[in-house]
């Protein structure tokens, strides 16, 4: 399982996205498919299943996730570091 980090968008009222933030960590377990029912039928889309540390298990759409072991979240989390030293001694 991979670790993720689940996000939080918000919007505005017209709906458009205003910033997206962190929420907690959690395990990737894969990808489903939900449906919601409309008049003319139902409308299919792929969800994230995650798990979380308590062991409760969720979905969320693909864009509330962000992969914690890729490449460039590594680079980040170093310029993180980089950017915020400890300096000892």
């Amino acid at each position: 399982m991979r670790p993720v980090m689940l996000l939080n968008p918000e919007f505005d009222k017209s709906g458009k996205l205003i910033q997206v933030t962190d929420r907690c960590e959690a395990k990737f377990h894969g990808w489903g498919i939900q449906y919601d029912e409309f008049e003319s039928g139902p409308g299919n889309f792929t969800v994230a299943i995650f798990e979380m540390e308590d062991g409760t298990v969720g979905t969320c759409t693909p864009q509330c996730i962000r992969f914690l072991d890729s490449d460039e979240e590594k680079l980040r989390n170093m310029e993180r570091a980089f950017a915020d030293p400890i300096v000892v001694g």
